[in-house]
């Protein structure tokens, strides 16, 4: 090959590189915008206004500014208060059901 030739080569080569980078950088903008909009979503709920044995109803901020409720209904709701026994003495037998080869979902949030 002539000098021209391997320069122009390397000239492609260089050009092909830089929009991988320049594509690659597009990508890790949009997954840390992505990011932040969940961080946002997570802290977006203020509080529980409501809690007992089988629901949970929190505040959230709406658009318009006022505070809206919703309401999530479950079979057990635990409190702040319980301990892990009370949880376990009421998931043990989902827990054996699972361990039998049973499909069993149980949701459990700690905040």
């Amino acid at each position: 090959m002539t000098y021209e030739e391997e320069v122009s080569n390397l000239t492609r080569h260089l050009s092909g590189l830089t929009d991988a980078a320049s594509g690659y950088n597009k990508v890790l903008e949009e997954n840390r915008k992505l990011y932040n909009l969940v961080q946002d979503l997570k802290d977006s709920v203020k509080s529980v206004d409501h809690l007992d044995d089988g629901s949970i109803t929190v505040i959230t901020p709406s658009k318009n500014g006022k505070d809206g409720r919703k309401s999530f209904n479950f079979n057990k709701v635990f409190g702040l208060s319980a301990a892990q026994e009370e949880v376990f003495e009421d998931i043990q037998p989902l827990v054996r059901s699972g361990l039998d080869g049973y499909n069993v979902s149980y949701l459990l949030m700690v905040k």
